[in-house]
């Protein structure tokens, strides 16, 4: 068994590491997107599908996952699946055609999908009395690969290409899920109390059942659904298009909205346990802080601002206060459900970026083939589109707030 002084070297950043890649594939679309429609001539729809296909095999994959980590340990786990996201890369590199290139956005997807969940179970095997800061961390520093996707990638794949760019990426996974494999303790990778399929979808049903989660859910995959979706790849065509900016500049503000993700993952945690101690609940905070993303929303949508900058920094912060969600419904539930209802959310907030990424895309090219609408008046109405389902949801918070009550 290693020393407690190695654990940080052994095992957070290991799992750091594979967050951060994690957290990388989830943005990197919108950067290598405008270099791969001019090797392969595909559309910003086919753009769009094998953009989001990494979120819908992100999603499916969780149940299982959950199972496997119980089971086997994280990293066990960790490690396979991160071979598997190496080789989706692999072929994602070499693809020359939509299909090849979301099968293997699909095939890293599977790979990636326990980046998070694989580090936080490691937390808690290895950092009992300090689970709160270490998953902070993880998040922090992990969600690093959301910047990284941006314009320093944007740089190297300018130098070297979007083909060699991925070449070298697979290689660096590969050696994370090495270095995974043989740093990390295998004290955990055999474990007693794995739970069964049949008994996490009957706890998942219970809390699918609950007024609770329903009242918070809508909110929560909306706001960090949209955010997502933009965040990974239609942001870069709006500066692109709606800002008319190059995209090295394009690329310069996605670093921006990256930054303020870390920032506000960081900040939500912390404003979010202040304000519990001083008697305010999570569903207050999240309502609350959920109408200033509104607001900055809205500056972006009326393109009202001189400084986008601000805006859109002022937006991805406050976005990631619907992530205490996460915390809501860890602490609402009994303790042996906690997990589960993490998952549970997990879940549809990954569906639903699915859905909202290809939908984007899917009402872009309907909006400016079909109906011939310039390319900046198409983006206006769609992300009006979402807005409003993000004014709705709150509503429904508001509303659902005195029901939303222990089930």
């Amino acid at each position: 068994m290693i020393k407690h002084k190695h654990y940080i070297t052994c095992i957070l950043a290991p799992f750091i590491c594979g967050y951060f890649i994690t957290c990388l594939f989830r943005t990197i679309n919108s950067v290598q997107a405008h270099y791969i429609i001019q090797t392969l001539h595909i559309s910003t729809n086919s753009i769009g599908w094998l953009t989001s296909i990494y979120f819908l095999a992100f999603a499916l994959a969780q149940l299982p996952i959950g199972i496997a980590l119980d089971k086997h340990g994280p990293r066990t786990v960790q490690a396979t699946l991160f071979v598997i996201a190496g080789i989706g890369t692999l072929i994602f590199a070499f693809g020359e055609n939509t299909l090849t290139l979301a099968f293997a956005r699909f095939i890293i997807g599977i790979g990636v999908s326990g980046g998070l969940m694989a580090a936080l179970k490691a937390n808690s095997y290895w950092f009992k009395d300090k689970i709160a800061l270490m998953n902070g961390l993880v998040m922090a520093i992990g969600g690093l690969g959301a910047y990284a996707a941006t314009q320093p990638s944007e740089i190297i794949i300018n130098m070297i290409g979007w083909r060699t760019f991925n070449i070298y990426l697979s290689g660096l996974i590969f050696i994370i899920a090495l270095l995974i494999f043989m740093l990390v303790p295998r004290e955990y990778d055999k474990l007693e109390s794995a739970s069964t399929l049949m008994k996490q979808t009957k706890e998942l049903l219970s809390i699918y059942k609950s007024s609770f989660f329903w009242g918070l859910t809508p909110v929560t995959i909306i706001t960090l659904g949209l955010f997502t979706a933009l965040q990974g790849l239609w942001a870069g065509p709006w500066f692109q298009t709606v800002n008319n900016m190059s995209i090295s500049m394009a690329s310069f503000y996605l670093s921006i909205i990256s930054i303020a993700f870390v920032v506000g993952i960081f900040l939500s945690g912390l404003v979010g346990n202040m304000l519990i101690k001083k008697g305010i609940d999570l569903k207050t905070s999240i309502f609350t802080f959920g109408i200033l993303c509104l607001i900055f929303s809205l500056i972006i949508l009326n393109n009202n601002s001189d400084t986008p900058y601000i805006t859109w920094f002022g937006y991805a912060l406050f976005a990631q206060f619907c992530t205490l969600s996460y915390a809501a419904v860890s602490m609402h539930y009994d303790k042996k459900l906690a997990g589960r209802a993490v998952t549970a959310l997990n879940l549809l907030v990954f569906l639903s970026i699915f859905f909202i990424q290809y939908l984007y895309g899917f009402f872009f090219h309907l909006a400016t083939k079909n109906f011939n609408l310039a390319p900046e008046v198409a983006h206006h109405y769609i992300l009006g589109f979402f807005v409003a389902l993000q004014a709705a949801a709150l509503l429904w918070l508001f509303l659902r707030r005195k029901v939303m009550v222990k089930t």
